[in-house]
């Protein structure tokens, strides 16, 4: 009994921590939209994720934008692949700017702005 209940705790709280690392990843119907449309207007996106373990930024064309209804709330796809836009960085002005901080959205572990060298400090 005692086994099944620490299960059923370990599940509750991974979900828990998967809900929160998402956030930027699960949107509102309007956020996606705006998100897919910055995206299609750079075609070209970079992708800088520091609790992933990332020192350096990567490279991402885009071929197709997609947003897709992910439960509750909607999810931006590019190249097929959900992406979480508090990671990922258009150019605007010359500068890598912060998708989900375009948006609107309150994203503290993320940069605004990319430098302009691959590696971040």
């Amino acid at each position: 009994m005692i086994k099944k209940v620490v299960c059923i705790d370990i599940i509750i709280i991974i979900g828990f921590i998967s809900i929160f690392a998402s956030q930027g990843a699960c949107l509102d119907r309007a956020d996606a939209i705006r998100a897919s449309q910055i995206i299609r207007m750079g075609k070209t996106l970079r992708k800088f994720c520091p609790p992933c373990g990332d020192t350096m930024w990567r490279h991402i064309s885009v071929k197709r934008v997609s947003v897709k209804q992910a439960g509750s709330g909607y999810s931006v796809y590019v190249n097929g692949r959900r992406i979480n836009i508090k990671y990922y960085y258009t150019k605007i002005n010359g500068n890598w700017v912060n998708i989900a901080m375009l948006l609107g959205i309150d994203v503290p572990e993320s940069l605004e702005f990319l430098p302009a060298q691959a590696r971040i400090p």
